[in-house]
């Protein structure tokens, strides 16, 4: 059925664009990628990939590559931001992919790009175009770029990220809202912080208006940080609006020493803006759909943003496989579905039941009163991330966990978070 498709443009060629051409591929739907940069070029730091998209990198052929580029941890660890003293800790590792079927990687942003790039190759891909408009009707939809070029198709996709053109012409909702809060993002060689023993895991610190979360990427090459605070006034939302170290270490002053040591090591540092928007009532109108951060754009809070664009791509491409004559009309419907819980699952004012009996350990009484201590100073935010316009860290779960009682030796206890 994916004959009848004569061409599917896609908008933005970053890993939500590029995942959704390479699925389109696979199924033999003709597709066109619009990019208005020169070349695919070296962006970003690190991302999380858990399961729930690595199981997807797999089936479209990428996944063995995916190993040999990123890190796979062994575990997530909550450290106090002062003390260092841990408050949680849940497996990784092998542990995470017996559990779910596939592992549970740390990577490189442009390694990441880079092998998707591969796999679709570069001769449906036009480079140097900005798209500035659409105009569709009965028959297809026409894209004009800057410069006066234009590109005709049967879809368009918009994957032009939270300032999204596309989404903008569309729904007309205004510009994207600023969150109040900065990112931190530096990398350095891994060698540069050998004589601190960070460990391969997922290390999230916890401290009053701030976060810092680190791990390693490029196959263990290199140590990637990201920290979260707050400001008053928004700086660019760019991957290339860079820092300097001495204003993030006046930022993290008091911190743990072994926080500061990893800032004063980093060699590339980035400070940018987070910004989201308001969720949408439907992400497609007539013949274009919005995926990614065009349609639901995430805050970094839960690691999911390059998840879920490519999860969009995987539901997305099948849809417009399966039904080439309506194109985009099973999207919403498909993608809001696909992240339902089930309806045994879900939490209820009366019983709140956990989404996950994945176990989280705490090692101590102390370490609860330490998160006590951390969460008293910390901000909460909205459960979605997408809305927490606010917020410097996630909401914090001390108040909602469940604690097994502790074994006579003074044994880890395992924990239920409650979602």
């Amino acid at each position: 059925m994916a004959a009848s498709l004569r061409k599917v443009l896609i908008a933005g060629g970053g890993i939500g664009g590029v995942a959704t051409a390479l699925c389109l591929k696979r199924l033999g739907v003709p597709f066109l990628l619009l990019e208005q940069a020169a070349a695919f070029g070296e962006i970003g730091a690190g991302i999380q990939l858990s399961p729930n998209v690595t199981r997807l990198l797999a089936r479209l052929g990428v996944g063995d590559e995916l190993a040999r580029i990123a890190v796979r941890p062994e575990g997530l660890e909550i450290q106090s931001w002062r003390s260092a003293e841990r408050i949680l800790w849940t497996p990784l590792g092998a542990a995470a992919e017996a559990r779910f079927g596939a592992p549970y990687f740390h990577a490189h942003r442009a390694d990441v790009l880079d092998l998707l790039v591969r796999a679709l190759g570069r001769d449906q891909v036009v480079f140097g175009a900005r798209v500035e408009s659409f105009a569709q009707d009965a028959d297809g939809v026409t894209v004009a770029i800057a410069g006066g070029a234009t590109h005709r198709g049967d879809v368009l996709v918009g994957a032009d990220g939270v300032h999204s053109v596309v989404r903008h012409q569309l729904f007309g909702d205004g510009a994207a809202r600023y969150a109040g809060n900065v990112a931190w993002r530096g990398t350095m060689p891994a060698e540069a912080v050998a004589h601190l023993g960070v460990a391969r895991v997922s290390n999230n610190w916890w401290g009053p208006d701030r976060s810092v979360v680190r791990y390693f990427i490029s196959a263990g090459r290199t140590l990637n940080w990201i920290g979260i605070s707050r400001s008053a006034t928004p700086t660019r939302e760019s991957w290339s609006a860079l820092g300097t170290v001495e204003d993030a270490l006046a930022e993290y002053a008091g911190w743990n020493p072994a926080i500061l040591a990893m800032i004063a090591a980093t060699t590339r540092l980035y400070r940018m803006a987070l910004y989201d928007r308001a969720p949408l009532d439907r992400w497609t109108d007539g013949r274009v759909a919005l995926t990614g951060d065009a349609a639901h754009a995430m805050l970094p809070y839960h690691a999911q943003g390059a998840a879920q664009s490519i999860e969009d791509a995987w539901v997305l491409a099948g849809c417009l496989a399966d039904q080439p004559g309506r194109p985009a009309v099973r999207w919403r419907a498909t993608r809001r579905s696909a992240g339902r819980a089930p309806t045994g699952c879900r939490p209820t004012p009366a019983r709140p039941r956990p989404c996950s009996t994945w176990p989280i350990r705490t090692p101590s009484p102390a370490a609860t009163r330490a998160c006590a201590r951390t969460c008293a100073a910390t901000p909460t935010a909205s459960p979605r991330a997408r809305s927490a316009s606010t917020a410097t860290t996630p909401r914090t779960r001390c108040a909602r966990i469940r604690h097994a009682p502790a074994d006579r030796r003074g044994a880890p206890r395992t924990v239920s978070a409650v979602p």
